[in-house]
């Protein structure tokens, strides 16, 4: 925390990301002219409401669905600190003087910003995501290991889902996702329920892993049969890898989650493929059938077709 503990560092460069990302994408919209853009943002009162109201479910969004899933009040709205710093964030865009601030976002400043911001998607996912269900108000959810997952999940990326349904009708959603945050947010909560083992359903899997490496090393297989990680452990793990990944993308330009997709794809295809007819499959098969009621019922006329592709 800063500013005697009334500002949250973390909460603040997310809502700096998010509001400024906001603003970028809005001063886009209005100047290729878009009409339902243009008209939202026509008054004062319109600015102010649609940009604070949308900012705080962008930022806020995937804490709020995790409250609502366990019947409990969003924890960002539970203390001062964290609201705080979503405010200064949208003064400092929207209102600075000079519109200084805009500018100097503008500038390779944003990338610490968004240095800082991913550490604070890590702590979304752990901290305002899995462990919220785990320490959660009602008894029987804090059990439950897909409550576990699916606030993780939510926490980690959900708000855009949130915007974008109530803005497009769903439509976004349909046409982006999965967007690359939904992406990651997806092997991380797996990784960090799997470090820590809230519940202990891979107590066996990992004893059976660790016997297995013993073969080939015996450290591998004594960590492997060892305990579930700590929670603080596990998140610097995870805060490791969200890093690497922000710096591949935003630093050197190479997303490394399209390895990691690609052996997924594998795994699954292995594990649960899909037996569902695709649309092309599907169109496929339907112009074979048409072609072969046609034939059937002119046959002559169908023999000369093939004689003239022939010739």
């Amino acid at each position: 925390k800063i500013l005697n503990g009334n500002v949250s560092l973390l909460d603040f460069a997310g809502s700096l990301v998010v509001c400024h990302g906001h603003r970028q994408a809005t001063e886009k919209s209005l100047k290729q002219g878009d009409p339902k853009t243009r008209n939202l943002y026509s008054t004062p009162l319109g600015i102010y409401a649609l940009t604070i109201v949308t900012c705080t479910f962008l930022q806020f969004g995937g804490t709020c669905t995790t409250a609502l899933l366990l019947g409990q009040n969003p924890s960002w709205a539970a203390g001062t600190h964290v609201f705080s710093a979503f405010m200064l964030a949208w003064w400092l865009t929207f209102c600075c003087p000079f519109d200084l601030w805009h500018k100097l976002m503008c500038t390779p400043l944003l990338l610490v910003v968004k240095m800082v911001q991913t550490i604070s998607s890590t702590h979304a996912i752990s901290s305002w995501g899995v462990d919220k269900a785990l320490t959660a108000e009602h008894p029987r959810m804090q059990n439950s290991v897909w409550a576990a997952l699916a606030c993780g999940y939510f926490s980690g990326c959900f708000g855009w889902v949130v915007v974008a349904y109530v803005q497009t009708n769903g439509e976004a959603i349909l046409k982006n996702a999965p967007t690359w945050a939904m992406q990651r947010s997806w092997y991380m909560v797996l990784l960090y329920y799997g470090l820590i083992d809230p519940h202990g359903i891979l107590k066996g899997p990992r004893l059976a892993a660790g016997q297995y490496l013993e073969q080939f090393s015996p450290e591998m297989g004594a960590t492997m049969m060892g305990q579930a990680w700590t929670k603080s452990a596990a998140k610097a793990w995870l805060c490791s890898l969200f890093l690497t990944l922000w710096f591949g993308m935003d630093i050197v330009g190479v997303d490394l989650l399209v390895p990691v997709n690609k052996a997924m794809g594998v795994v699954a295809s292995i594990v649960a493929p899909i037996h569902l007819n695709r649309w092309d499959e599907v169109e496929d098969g339907a112009q074979g059938a048409v072609s072969q009621t046609a034939e059937k019922e002119n046959p002559k006329h169908s023999k000369e077709g093939a004689k003239a592709k022939t010739s």
